[in-house]
């Protein structure tokens, strides 16, 4: 893909450690890797990704019809000064056994309308994520949400779990709209698990999650140690 550093297409086994990617302020994504059957991205650090639409890391699919990955885990991302920050997306029917970003750290993501959290996963067509998990985050300076997930119609993600989070300043491109978690979807969430969250709103940040925030789509919801401060509007208790 034209202006990508780190590009990768359909390996059966993919791992990459300790790698530095500075994408100094031009081409498009840091990482884009497409396809790739079993997936581990461990220990980079991404700076620059500020182009319009770029990704830090972008992570997808490939329209192919009804094939199986199994595992997309990123641990130890370092992440600064990009226009969006991780983005995974299954496509088609596609489906994924588990995707697992660990220890992740992100500052002055810029976000935009349509990719709108610092994490994105967005699921189109019939796709489906068995296991979705992000642990242990600090995030920092977003423009819109610190994870957002997305599903079409037709797609699923069984379980969710969004935990040992803690944010710093979200919502800088309108201040009091986003909260820091969200599900936008016509397709369904089986079960989201929210747990160990510190978010200091910063006067921007609206709250970490509300029954706005939440499609009817989320079949079942649970969470506990939430603690928000200085944030516009509280979301508790939720309705």
């Amino acid at each position: 893909y034209v202006g990508s550093c780190f590009n990768v297409l359909r390996i059966v086994q993919l791992h990459a450690d300790l790698v530095t990617l500075d994408q100094n302020n031009c081409g498009d994504h840091a990482v884009y890797c497409i396809a790739n059957k079993n997936l581990t991205l461990r220990n980079f650090k991404i700076r620059n990704a500020s182009t319009a639409s770029s990704q830090a890391m972008k992570l997808v699919g490939f329209s192919s019809g009804s094939t199986l990955f199994q595992n997309w885990i990123v641990v130890g991302a370092d992440i600064e000064d990009c226009y969006n920050g991780i983005l995974v997306t299954p496509t088609s029917s596609e489906q994924i056994s588990n995707v697992t970003l660990r220890d992740i750290h992100l500052k002055n993501i810029t976000c935009e309308a349509g990719i709108p959290g610092a994490i994105t996963v967005t699921l189109t067509d019939t796709a489906r994520i068995r296991n979705l998990i992000l642990d242990t985050a600090y995030m920092e300076n977003l423009g819109i949400r610190g994870m957002h997930i997305s599903a079409a119609a037709g797609a699923i993600v069984d379980q969710t779990q969004f935990k040992d989070v803690t944010a710093y300043k979200w919502s800088t491109a309108s201040g009091g709209t986003y909260s820091l978690f969200a599900t936008d979807s016509t397709g369904t969430f089986y079960h989201i698990s929210i747990e160990g969250i510190t978010a200091d709103g910063n006067s921007t940040g609206r709250t970490i999650l509300n029954t706005n925030s939440l499609s009817s789509a989320v079949k079942r919801l649970s969470y506990k140690n939430l603690i928000e401060r200085n944030i516009t509007t509280s979301g508790f208790p939720l309705t």
